[in-house]
């Protein structure tokens, strides 16, 4: 079987409506590098429509990004003023209100999301596998954790599949030392959203961009 990987969706739910319908729910696993919430203007919807993905097609694979990692940071540990006032949380925020999502109901699904999918072939992280003899799994390795790295990653012998930091290409960002594909297009700042199918092989085999539906950041 296939899988169809999408990038980082920052609440823009009527663009990931459209790359979704590019997804062949019969042939294709589907997977999400994380970073679902923020920025975006419809954060709460998203999650709604994540829910009833995993209803219809329990077999999707959810993987958490840096971003859900913040918003429990915030209510669990310590405010993050900016990002709730006037940073990429905001929105989220008011359309959580505005969804009736709890902040117990998103916390709760954000601690059920995987920090990678790692098939026979290739893996996928939200931020990649960095060269370092540090714990990558601990979510507050800010520097070279699989959440958060921007360093140099691991050539780990198969492909690997990562969002997180955003380019402006419509087409995945290739890093050959790394055998790296980054699909984080950069929706929530006016690009698009992509899509890619990996094949059982670990061969990158089509690839499908969505440029932002301007009712996502407007």
């Amino acid at each position: 079987m296939n899988t169809f990987i999408i990038g980082d969706v920052h609440g823009c739910v009527h663009t990931l409506e459209k790359i979704l319908t590019h997804w062949e729910p019969r042939d294709q696993k589907l997977v999400f590098v994380g970073d679902f919430i923020d920025r975006g203007n419809y954060s709460g919807r998203v999650l709604k429509l994540l829910w009833e993905l995993q209803k219809s097609h329990p077999e999707t694979i959810l993987l958490k990004g840096n971003h859900e990692y913040i918003y429990k940071f915030h209510y669990i540990r310590e405010p993050q003023t900016d990002w709730a006032t006037q940073g990429a949380g905001r929105a989220t925020i008011l359309d959580f209100e505005k969804e009736k999502i709890t902040t117990s109901q998103a916390i709760a699904f954000f601690d059920s999301l995987l920090l990678e999918y790692d098939a026979p072939c290739f893996r996928i992280s939200h931020a990649g596998i960095a060269i370092t003899d540090t714990d990558i799994y601990s979510e507050d390795n800010y520097e070279y954790g699989i959440l958060w790295t921007r360093k140099e990653l691991r050539n780990i012998g198969k492909p690997q599949i990562i969002g997180h930091t955003p380019h402006e290409l419509q087409i995945p960002l290739y890093n050959q030392n790394s055998n790296s594909y980054n699909i984080d297009s950069g929706c929530c700042y006016g690009r698009g959203l992509t899509g890619i199918i990996m094949n059982k092989n670990g061969e990158l085999v089509e690839i499908f961009f969505e440029k932002v539906d301007d009712r996502d950041i407007c």
